[in-house]
């Protein structure tokens, strides 16, 4: 049974890797290329022997190992080769060195010496614009090539659709929603519009447009132009080999540092390291945005936007919201554009918190906790409220359980309270048993946070909560929530979706009785017993919900 997925965002200019337990409430872990803190994605470069095309470096080697040699002149680096993947042998070739690369960086880093095994599947990323081409099948041909198994693919934007519901707390409509994804990248500009089910569940592209030569490469191309013509004495044939690598990783630390000084001061700095010596650089956040009006950078990023909205016959009023990803869409002009074309403000613009890394997190997401086995090995649970006791472990799905396109509901427990005001805290384990009375736990705790307010409203409630404290002794009453455990599936084009999750209901007797006077005991007892609160389980994360209902998802550690 495949019980791990390995997550790959094979990019145009960055690649990055995740992986996670499949069926389990966990997120997924970023792979650390470097070792280093944040140090989660690789360059998606290569260094080749010119005479027999072999592999000398990859990723950040290219700029580290090899910039300390003196004599590259039998050296060739190979950069922008993923955008091309398919229209020629070499670039296929290129492809495959990288990707197994990739592959041997799992094996090291997560401690994995045999990819090849029943244990793992792996889920690639493509762009949206390769959807029903060759390129998909080329890609997932060369990743089981060079031995990552079982491969699957499945659209950047829909992996990062999947992160944002399941890790950045994205606040997705309790109806189906239209959103346009605007994936900018370091090669490619992919614009989508998708369609998400209740919850943000199975995301399903239904229009696309882009620009496969329209990337990050085109704002570094602006920066170099303005450098050399900002320093006279010194031309790109000055460089010698070694500075020349170089100088292109610095063009990129030069494109990061001005984007984050634009977005506060309209001028930017930065210093050039080379070894012929310092220069200096500066530029006007006014005169870039030129250049790329020059360019017609901006007139080829509304094209995009206005092809995909036409394509899925949709009108601008009907997009949700606008969501940005990729390491491009950080550029200040990006809300401008998006908010002149669709009138939006505010939250209407969504930015990924780690556009990155999001894509690779989606595609572990897309089959780990998204899709989870189909046939399960069991899984039990135990809980708490407040700082009670840990409960005894219960089952909730048995094993060899198929809970394949269904809603599936397992009664917990019922939980009793008294408090006047307030929330009650339910913490949750999931556990694999092992033997008789031993089990393991599978994901780290996740918590639910709820209101004490099943039994009347919060007004009335603090109004006994006040006379209680004034010393007039009152009957308690006793909030009541039912518990169950839930597995939401549901189908679509890329994947089976199950929403791992607990749905409370809230026993609401106060309003029960109120109705009673009004409608008579029989209609009143027709009614809906109190509202369900259903609660996404995340380990490490905390759901709260308010006193209407609302949830908002955060990191939380109880210890």
């Amino acid at each position: 049974m495949r019980r791990k997925v390995i997550g790959v965002d094979f990019g145009s200019s960055q690649s990055s890797i995740s992986i996670m337990n499949i069926g389990t409430m966990d997120l997924p872990e970023l792979l650390n290329v470097t070792g280093q803190k944040n140090g989660f994605t690789v360059p998606t470069v290569l260094a080749l022997d010119a005479n027999d095309n072999s592999l000398l470096a990859f990723g950040n080697e290219v700029y580290t190992k090899y910039k300390q040699i003196e004599n590259l002149k039998d050296t060739i680096f190979i950069k922008d080769f993923k955008r091309d993947l398919g229209s020629s042998d070499d670039n296929n070739h290129y492809c495959e060195l990288f990707i197994n690369e990739l592959a041997n960086l799992v094996k090291i880093r997560f401690n994995i010496p045999n990819l090849d095994n029943e244990e793992y599947v792996t889920c690639f990323a493509y762009p949206a614009s390769w959807e029903d081409t060759e390129k998909v099948e080329i890609l997932k041909n060369l990743a089981e090539k060079v031995g990552f198994p079982d491969v699957r693919c499945i659209p950047e934007p829909v992996a990062a659709m999947h992160t944002l519901r399941v890790v950045n707390r994205f606040k997705f409509s309790d109806d189906a929603e239209y959103h346009m994804v605007i994936d900018f990248g370091g090669g490619t500009l992919d614009i989508c519009i998708i369609r998400t089910d209740v919850l943000g569940r199975t995301p399903e592209i239904i229009s696309k447009s882009g620009d496969s030569k329209l990337g990050g490469t085109e704002f570094d191309k602006i920066i170099e132009t303005l450098f050399f013509r900002n320093n006279r004495n010194l031309s790109k044939s000055d460089l010698k080999i070694k500075e020349s690598t170089e100088f292109h990783e610095q063009i990129k630390a030069a494109k990061n540092s001005l984007s984050e000084q634009w977005l506060k001061k309209d001028f930017g700095e930065y210093d050039f390291n080379l070894n012929s010596g310092v220069y200096k650089f500066g530029l006007a956040k006014q005169d870039f945005y030129q250049n790329c009006d020059d360019q017609r950078i901006f007139e080829k990023i509304i094209r995009c936007i206005r092809e995909a909205l036409k394509a899925s016959k949709l009108e601008t009023h009907q997009i949700s919201k606008v969501i940005l990803t990729g390491g491009s869409s950080k550029w200040f002009f990006m809300r401008e554009i998006v908010a002149n074309e669709f009138k939006l403000a505010g939250d209407g613009i969504f930015l990924t918190q780690e556009p990155f890394t999001d894509v690779a997190k989606g595609c572990a997401i897309n089959i780990g906790w998204v899709a989870a086995p189909l046939e399960t090995p069991g899984l039990w649970i135990k809980y708490r409220i407040d700082n009670e006791e840990w409960s005894s472990p219960k089952q909730i799905l048995p094993p060899n359980y198929s809970t394949k396109f269904d809603e599936k509901r397992f009664s917990i427990c019922e939980i009793l309270g008294t408090k006047y005001i307030g929330t009650y805290l339910l913490s949750i384990k999931l556990l694999e048993r092992t033997g008789d009375d031993a089990y393991d736990e599978i994901s780290d705790t996740a918590y639910v946070e709820f209101p004490a307010k099943s039994n009347m409203p919060f007004f009335n409630r603090f109004s006994r909560a006040y006379t209680g404290f004034m010393g007039k002794q009152q009957n308690k009453l006793e909030d009541k929530y039912y518990l169950y455990f839930v597995c939401k599936w549901s189908k679509s084009k890329y994947s089976c979706d199950c929403l791992y999750g607990l749905e409370l209901l809230d026993d609401n007797e106060y309003n029960w009785q109120e109705e009673y006077y009004t409608k008579g005991k029989e209609e009143a007892k027709k009614l809906p017993r109190g509202k369900r609160l259903f609660a996404p389980l995340v380990g490490g994360f905390k759901c709260t919900f308010d006193l209407f209902g609302n949830n908002q998802l955060t990191p939380f550690n109880k210890g």
